[in-house]
């Protein structure tokens, strides 16, 4: 699935939840593995992580913004 630079850019920048409305934690590190990114997903009140988004950024001539390649 192909996402754009900004969508790639805003889910580098990760979310931090501010209260206990908010749900989810996100985040990346910036080790890469294979190339690619790996942006994580937590549950905010207990830190399990549940999900992980496998994401490989279109560098040089294939184009701007990111191609997520697995959900893991």
């Amino acid at each position: 699935m192909n996402i754009s630079e900004d969508d790639f850019v805003k889910l580098k920048a990760g979310f931090v939840p501010q209260n206990q409305d908010d749900k989810w934690r996100v985040w990346h590190t910036e080790e890469r593995h294979n190339g690619n990114v790996l942006i994580y997903y937590a549950r905010a009140g207990t830190g399990n992580e549940l999900y992980i988004h496998d994401v490989k950024p279109n560098d040089g001539d294939s184009g701007t913004g990111a191609n997520i390649k697995a959900i893991i």
